[in-house]
């Protein structure tokens, strides 16, 4: 079987990462839906925000919606655009560094669509969730 050079480093990436130890990575705080969320709004497009979070393939760790998974759920992420830029740049834990390739633009843009993603409700919120539900 022939393989490409990008998919034999792609292959010992993630070799690496399930071999290596690591410190526990860092989290960023969740919001609840009774957080206060920053005073000032972001002002990037959150359109191009989703585009450019799957483009720079952020979702094969996080999910198609920032739901978590591999990654963080980044859904209710709530510090500021400078310090998401700055872990995506320089990550602690296992979390490849990816913001090289990112413009700041694309910054500006996927922070504003991680944040204008609507948190989960409450599982006690939902009738079919509820004991008594038929």
């Amino acid at each position: 079987m022939k393989y490409s050079r990008g998919s034999s480093l792609f292959a010992a990436a993630l070799l690496s990462l399930a071999v290596a130890p690591s410190p526990a990575p860092a989290r960023p705080r969740q919001t609840t839906p009774n957080t206060v969320r920053a005073a000032t709004a972001p002002s990037g497009n959150a359109q191009n925000g989703r585009k450019a979070f799957i483009a720079h393939t952020c979702y094969t760790c996080h999910g198609y919606e920032a739901e978590g998974g591999v990654g963080l759920r980044l859904v209710g992420y709530s510090n500021t655009l400078d310090s998401f830029i700055a872990y995506v740049r320089q990550p602690k834990g296992v979390m490849p560094p990816s913001g090289a390739n990112i413009t700041a633009q694309e910054f500006q843009d996927i922070y504003t669509w991680v944040r204008s993603i609507a948190p989960s409700p409450d599982a006690k919120t939902i009738d079919l969730l509820k004991p008594d539900a038929k």
